[in-house]
């Protein structure tokens, strides 16, 4: 009886697989305040508006879960603006806890569509969009500065 190897095994095994690895240095991506759109505004919305007012709340995590891959908005203040290291995204905040409530991240690609995002931190707005999960827990990806108004 003949045992025949895989082609992959037996080349790992003769030691003539070479797996290349890339190590050279990745571009470092700007941060969102250096990109961001100087024309671009943020639109406001009553309080009292119909949106607003039929618009989950964003520690609302139950409705939010019944909503995915549907789509629809939330409301809620926001209260940190959080860029990882890489700046590959920048994720608002709705509870300092952010577990606990709905986020909304935009992706470095669409950086320089929006104003600074940082200037929205402890203003409540209304998100709109498609929820989608991360991880198990509910986001809303913004790809356009109207996905997001000011509620005043």
């Amino acid at each position: 009886m003949k045992i025949r190897l895989p082609l992959f095994a037996a080349a790992l095994a003769l030691g003539s697989l070479a797996i290349a690895q890339d190590d050279a240095p990745r571009p470092e991506r700007k941060a969102q305040t250096e990109v961001a759109s100087a024309s671009a505004k943020f639109a406001t919305v009553a309080a009292g508006d119909g949106s607003v007012k039929e618009a989950l709340k964003a520690d609302d995590l139950d409705g939010a879960k019944a909503k995915l891959g549907k789509t629809g908005a939330f409301t809620g203040k926001i209260v940190k603006v959080f860029a990882p290291k890489s700046n590959a995204r920048v994720i608002l905040n709705f509870n300092d806890d952010y577990k606990k409530s709905i986020t909304a991240v935009v992706d470095a690609k669409n950086f320089d569509k929006f104003p600074k995002l940082t200037e929205l931190k402890g203003k409540t707005v209304l998100v709109s969009g498609k929820f989608e999960a991360f991880k198990g827990a509910p986001q809303m990806l913004l790809k356009t500065p109207d996905q997001l108004k000011i509620v005043k």
